[in-house]
């Protein structure tokens, strides 16, 4: 399934959040405003792919509430260097 945010292709990358994960270790801001409606396709393609990560421009990110609404969260560069090297990206 193809994912466009803010005009842009969002991938699907393999890999889940830990049960006892807290994202704000894992992300850094700015964080990127996305709708409602966007939010929930990304749910959805995270459910069927069984990933919490996904590629946003040169950025990896993963997705949730913050700053008062829906958000794109850029994850550091170690947890995002890991991520790309599960998927052979790295």
């Amino acid at each position: 399934m193809t994912l466009k945010i803010n005009g842009i292709l969002l991938n699907p990358l393999m890999g889940t959040l830990p049960a006892d994960h807290k994202k704000n270790d894992m992300t850094k801001r700015p964080y990127i405003s996305i709708t409602h409606t966007d939010h929930a396709k990304i749910a959805a393609v995270s459910t069927a792919k069984l990933s919490d990560f996904f590629l946003y421009k040169d950025e990896v990110v993963s997705f949730g509430c913050g700053d008062g609404g829906y958000v794109l969260m850029p994850l550091t560069k170690d947890r995002a260097e890991t991520i790309l090297s599960l998927n052979g990206l790295s």
